[in-house]
């Protein structure tokens, strides 16, 4: 009699196990599962066993990981990409993602879902088992699905309508491009040799502006006397030259003026530009005795238009308009324009007039 009271309850909590097994249902999501498709295949039955031990009252999930062995056992007919269990009270769902390799029948395992809960949990296996049969789900060839029942012969590809010309204007553009990025790559030197004199010229005709407006305040200046204009006819005439040649002439003296462009120019002065480095000379030199020679012996002798150390009537007007005329000729380039050429002649000539 005890016996019989020990095993009472074991075959209840047995038959409570089982209970779901007569009454459970199965769907598959696309009724048609094709090699290749994504499916699902999803279980319900109804049980009081709390499987998620969350007092079996309201709703309830658990995703399994796909990593769990038996999962693998299936690997040679499919993938699963996901499996879990739902419930609602005492009514619950168990789910499986999977993907075909193959055409036929799927026979999946008995699933344990006592243990694979507590596995997922970490809690390691579990001692009572909770046996969940998923009825074999058949999988059908593509050539099912496309009625083709022998292998078509090969065939070329198929090409939209006007997707020739879009192919060819799309490989016209690339080789427009390449040929372009290689023509930048050949000019690259000498586009930027071109910003760079592009760049200087427009320094230069600035410091020529800057001191044209120099020389004529000079001129219209009033009770200045012959050596500060002489200093303000080389103080203009050695800023331009410094900005024009990159280098300082601030304290070039007049004898070493020569030699200097030589060095500057590698000896390649052509014979306008030493007569225009020789006129240059000249007006320093002129200037540099009006400054530095008043009152000496040789300001004293004859004749005084040659060793007079003062500006002579309409001298500073020269020296002035001498100036004026070496700073155009000095800030040409070699690569200079003939518009720059004519514009240089007229302000000879219109000189000389």
């Amino acid at each position: 009699m005890k016996k019989s009271l020990i095993w009472l309850p074991l075959i209840c909590l047995f038959a409570n196990f089982l209970s779901f097994s007569a009454e459970n249902s199965q769907t598959v999501i696309p009724k048609n599962v094709y090699t290749g498709d994504t499916a699902q295949v999803r279980v319900f039955f109804e049980s009081s066993v709390d499987l998620l031990s969350d007092g079996g009252v309201g709703n309830g999930s658990l995703e399994f990981s796909t990593d769990l062995p038996v999962f693998h056992t299936i690997s040679g007919d499919c993938l699963v990409t996901g499996a879990g269990i739902e419930h609602n009270g005492s009514y619950w769902s168990f789910w499986l993602n999977f993907i075909p390799w193959k055409p036929g029948q799927i026979c999946f395992p008995a699933f344990d879902v006592a243990d694979l809960i507590h596995r997922e949990k970490g809690q390691g296996a579990y001692g009572s088992s909770f046996l969940l049969n998923v009825k074999p789900v058949e999988i059908l060839s593509l050539s099912q699905k496309m009625n083709v029942s022998e292998l078509r012969p090969p065939a070329s590809p198929l090409l939209l309508p006007g997707s020739v010309w879009l192919v060819s204007l799309i490989a016209g553009g690339i080789f427009i491009l390449l040929a372009l990025s290689v023509i930048l790559l050949l000019k690259l030197p000498s586009f930027v040799l071109f910003v760079q004199e592009a760049k200087s010229g427009r320094k230069i005709k600035r410091a020529v502006k800057k001191a044209r407006k120099s020389l004529r305040r000079l001129l219209r200046a009033k009770n200045l006397s012959d050596q500060d204009f002489a200093a303000g006819i080389q103080n203009i005439l050695r800023e331009f030259l410094s900005t024009r040649f990159s280098r300082t002439f601030d304290n070039l003296p007049t004898s070493r003026l020569a030699g200097f462009f030589e060095e500057l120019t590698g000896e390649t002065l052509s014979d306008s530009q030493e007569e225009e480095i020789f006129d240059l000379a000249g007006i320093f030199t002129r200037t540099d005795y009006i400054r530095y020679a008043p009152n000496s012996a040789d300001s004293k002798r004859f004749p005084q238009e040659n060793f007079a150390a003062v500006c002579l009537p309409g001298e500073r007007e020269k020296l002035a308009e001498k100036s004026r005329l070496l700073i155009f000729a000095l800030s040409r380039t070699e690569k200079s324009d003939e518009k720059s050429e004519k514009s240089v002649k007229k302000e000879e000539e219109s000189a000389v007039v």
